[in-house]
């Protein structure tokens, strides 16, 4: 409550939610609504990014958010170089999952990692990743803890450097799996992805200090083209939107700090629309 009245204190006029599928939660809703976002006031404007702007259990993100002003599919963006191409590759296994019952939309997790975590399985998977991805890093994705722990064991067994990451291990331990696997020191990552949504490559980050804080390195990471376009893209909508944003709301002093883009029409990225009033979302 504390925290909610200083937020509101600062009349905040733009807010904006990364991962916005999750906006329609009661948690995001509740913030939203609390500092006036969710009225019809011009003056307030609320912005979603993500790029699964759908739900598991259904619930739709019109209950938050206005319209779609912005959209770029998958297949664009990896014609455009910011994403990496995608082979698939299917490796069969004696997994039966025809007794399985499905809740909530999805196979039930209980019930799944009974048929999938077996021994023998694991193996398999374990000498499908040696034969296919040797010499190259990975994530394994598990049906829970149990499966991800046992799964990492036989991918060591197989000579492949491993470990396990989920939302319950200590954080320092996990922050120390992450920063060797940024490092190239661990080849294969399994997880549980219902504990742990979703990792970022935490590119020149140390383990934990003593002082309970991540510091960044001293000597700068070199970035891939692909890695400086990308951020070259994303900095061009951001200062894109601000400038219009500031623009619109009529804030001289500060509109000589921003300079929209000029787009090309070659840009796999393309125009920015204008932003109006409302709640917007891009995706």
């Amino acid at each position: 409550k504390k925290k909610l009245a200083l937020l509101k204190a600062q009349t905040f006029d733009a807010m904006i939610i990364d991962e916005a599928h999750h906006a329609a939660a009661s948690t995001y809703f509740k913030l939203a609504s609390e500092l006036g976002f969710l009225d019809d006031n011009p003056k307030k404007l609320l912005v979603g990014v993500t790029a699964t702007a759908y739900r598991g259990d259904k619930v739709a993100l019109g209950e938050v958010f206005d319209e779609i002003v912005f959209e770029r599919s998958t297949m664009t963006m990896i014609r455009g170089g910011f994403l990496c191409d995608v082979r698939g590759l299917s490796v069969k296994t004696d997994a039966d999952l025809s007794e399985v019952h499905t809740t909530g939309g999805d196979l039930d997790v209980h019930e799944l990692a009974l048929a999938v975590d077996t021994p023998e399985r694991n193996t398999i998977v374990a000498g499908a990743f040696k034969s296919h991805a040797k010499n190259r890093q990975g994530v394994v994705f598990c049906v829970d803890v149990a499966h991800a722990l046992n799964m990492a064991e036989s991918l060591r067994a197989s000579g492949i450097k491993a470990a396990a990451v989920y939302g319950s291990m200590p954080k320092t331990e996990r922050r120390e799996v992450l920063f060797d696997y940024s490092r190239g020191r661990i080849e294969a990552l399994t997880n549980c992805p219902a504990a742990w949504l979703r990792y970022g490559r935490m590119r020149g980050l140390r383990p934990q200090t003593r002082r309970g804080a991540l510091r960044r390195e001293k000597r700068p990471v070199e970035k891939t083209p692909r890695e400086r376009r990308t951020k070259r893209a994303y900095d061009q909508a951001q200062n894109s939107l601000c400038a219009r944003y500031i623009q619109r709301r009529g804030r001289t002093a500060d509109r000589r700090a921003y300079r929209p883009p000029v787009p090309s029409p070659q840009s796999p990225v393309g125009d920015i629309p204008p932003l109006g009033g409302g709640r917007e979302v891009w995706r």
